[in-house]
């Protein structure tokens, strides 16, 4: 399903018109998973021409031309840091980033995205009505954004809705959680 949602960002990128995006902002797009016991996020980061530079000098800190493994991890962490979630009301922190970075002077075309990963435990799943909402706020006066929830692959989790702001830099996403009793407690009343 990940490659769905991957295959799914790429047909969006490309299909832009060049004036959508092409010279100046970044095309920013969250994709949110909600599981019984995670929220998942992955975040595509495509660079127009002119933005792609303030992109390269977040990623290649040394100014070498590559990017090392210790400047992707920062990256993925500011990223993830700027890309808040909560659940029913609380806060998510992310957890370990997966990290697909292109090279420096590909970037520098703005012609491949930047992908991230990253899961987010629910400490205390509960079966029932929830409500996932994702605000993502990297780099905000010079992007562009999609969201989007995409279809769980656990059993027993359905998506009743998903709703987007005007920008869409946030995703509320109510979902219901079917699990056998055994697995999760039940959840309060709704």
């Amino acid at each position: 399903m990940m490659r769905l949602a991957w295959a799914v960002a790429a047909c969006v990128c490309l299909a832009l018109p060049v004036g959508a995006h092409r010279i100046s902002d970044m095309l920013q797009t969250v994709f949110v998973r909600c599981e019984a016991d995670r929220v998942e996020v992955e975040w595509v980061g495509l660079p127009g021409a002119t933005s792609s530079r303030a992109l390269v000098r977040l990623l290649d800190q040394d100014a070498d031309g590559k990017v090392a493994d210790d400047e992707q991890e920062r990256f993925a962490r500011l990223v993830a840091s700027k890309v808040r979630a909560r659940m029913d009301g609380r806060r998510l922190g992310p957890g370990p980033v997966e990290a697909s970075i292109p090279p420096i002077d590909m970037l520098r075309a703005g012609n491949v995205p930047v992908r991230l990963r990253w899961s987010l435990p629910v400490l205390a799943p509960t079966a029932g009505s929830h409500r996932a909402e994702v605000l993502n706020g990297f780099r905000a006066l010079d992007s562009v954004y999609l969201c989007g929830a995409v279809v769980p692959d656990g059993p027993g989790v359905r998506v009743l809705g998903q709703q987007r702001d005007r920008r869409q830099r946030r995703l509320t996403v109510r979902f219901e959680v079917e699990v056998p009793a055994s697995s999760l407690r039940p959840g309060p009343p709704t």
